[in-house]
């Protein structure tokens, strides 16, 4: 009995000593006031991201506006190859 009640005094004792950084690694995370806690976002960060929203809209519309020409040139070639096919008929006629 005497030596399990020893046998915890060694075991607390041991416990209550405090540990080395090398023996429980490192135990935090140094922030600084530069970083940002989680769910914060930067100011630049919120920017360039309306800069690249805004970017890829123009991106878009340009594209759109090229498919429109290019649907607008087809009508017209379309439109003047008709346009000879008739005249072609009616003078073989």
């Amino acid at each position: 009995m005497w030596e399990e009640r020893e046998e915890r005094s060694i075991m607390t004792e041991e416990m209550d000593k405090p540990l080395k950084e090398s023996e429980v690694g490192p135990t935090s995370i140094d922030v600084t006031d530069e970083q940002t806690s989680i769910g914060e976002v930067p100011l630049a960060e919120l920017q360039e991201e309306k800069v690249q929203e805004q970017n890829r809209e123009i991106e878009q519309a340009q594209e759109e506006s090229r498919i429109g020409k290019r649907k607008q040139k087809r009508r017209r070639a379309i439109t003047y190859l008709l346009h000879i096919s008739i005249h072609t008929k009616t003078k073989a006629d």
